[in-house]
């Protein structure tokens, strides 16, 4: 992967948009001490380089119905392409699965999951994520309490 060069007003983009995608570009400007244009073409030019890859809004979703999330330390039997090809293609399947990050240590994968309870995970567990052959061992633990997202 090559890397790009930014400069400081690059990245000061890139943190004003992550902490507030819906800033329009007037306040983007104004905070940039930067006029519309020159804003726009950067911020376009850092979505056609693939730096910025979407904007999204960040749900609170324990105030529309109840949740749990899960972590899951995933294993798998071997570490050829096709077993990893295997896994990753199936889990990107999985509506459950928020994340899934390829780690290094003694387990391959972390899973973040959320599900309406624990009996929806067990079933989540056994009907699905059980499902994919390649997978060893799967370590589960819960999120008591999120302190920062």
């Amino acid at each position: 992967m090559t890397k790009i060069n930014l400069d400081e007003i690059d990245f000061k983009i890139l943190e004003l948009l992550e902490k507030d995608a819906k800033m329009n570009l007037i306040q983007l400007s104004e905070k940039l001490n930067l006029s519309r244009t020159p804003t726009y073409q950067r911020i376009k030019k850092l979505e056609n380089q693939g730096i910025i890859s979407g904007y999204h809004a960040k749900i609170n979703y324990d105030l529309v119905k109840p949740q749990i999330k899960a972590f899951a330390w995933i294993s798998i039997s071997r570490h050829l392409d096709p077993t990893i090809q295997e896994f990753e293609t199936r889990v990107m399947q999985l509506p459950q699965v928020l994340s899934c990050s390829h780690v290094s240590g003694t387990k391959d994968y972390l899973l973040e999951i959320v599900v309406a309870d624990l009996a929806d995970y067990r079933n989540f567990l056994s009907t699905q994520l059980s499902d994919i052959k390649v997978i060893e061992n799967i370590e589960s633990c819960f999120v008591l309490k999120e302190i920062k997202n």
